[in-house]
């Protein structure tokens, strides 16, 4: 039990019996290992709070939760499986950056946003609800080569490489996320509404583009 006398679920042996802090915010989940279910009373979970935790395999986020920080599973190397909380519609910078072994995130969430680096280099990722999200951070989904190319209709903006080295479309809910298969005269298409930044970044191959008439963005670089 942690110190409110809550139940801590873990098949691994707890290292640390005071990782809960006081008023439900979990401050260092390092020493927890194995498949571990925080208990109810948990409301946040701060940034860092797994960071770099190699002894982590599952990790059971309960629906009490309601923000969990940046980089808090950024580093688990052996994660491959991740259950998050319905109330939580943002997954923030970096969270599980560098898991590159998980397959599964599991979530009821109408997820609205993948801040930068959310899923970066997470190649084994094989499912995420995606249909909902209108925003991708910079690098967002780079990597996640096994991630199936699900529709993005509600994507509204992406940063720099937000989809790199993933089989989703060059050409998103109106956005052109990467010219980098352009080349010589390149005539985009009617309906790109905008260009994602550094989207024709160090292609060297273009000798013109004739842009839409739709277009209203373009983003820097």
């Amino acid at each position: 039990a942690d110190k409110t006398g809550n139940r801590l679920e873990t098949d691994g042996a707890l290292e640390n019996h005071e990782f809960l802090e006081s008023d439900g915010i979990l401050w260092d989940g390092t020493a927890l290992s194995g498949d571990v279910t925080l208990p109810r009373t948990v409301r946040i979970v701060a940034g860092g709070a797994f960071y770099g935790n190699k002894k982590l395999t599952r990790i059971h986020f309960p629906e009490t939760i309601a923000w969990i920080g940046p980089a808090a599973l950024k580093g688990c190397e052996n994660l491959i499986a991740v259950s998050w909380p319905g109330h939580v519609e943002e997954v923030r910078a970096e969270v599980c950056s560098g898991c590159v072994r998980l397959e599964t995130f599991d979530t009821q969430a109408q997820i609205h946003t993948i801040d930068e680096r959310g899923f970066f280099g997470c190649e084994k990722l094989k499912k995420l609800p995606v249909g909902q999200v209108h925003c991708l951070g910079k690098e967002a989904l780079w990597g996640c080569r096994s991630l199936g190319a699900g529709p993005l209709w509600a994507l509204t903006r992406a940063g720099e490489n937000a989809l790199g080295e993933t089989c989703f479309p060059h050409i998103v809910g109106g956005i052109l996320i990467s010219g980098q298969e352009y080349r010589g005269e390149v005539c985009l298409p009617e309906g790109i509404r905008s260009i994602a930044p550094y989207a024709f970044a160090a292609n060297q191959d273009i000798t013109g583009i004739r842009l839409p008439a739709g277009l209203s963005h373009i983003g820097e670089g």
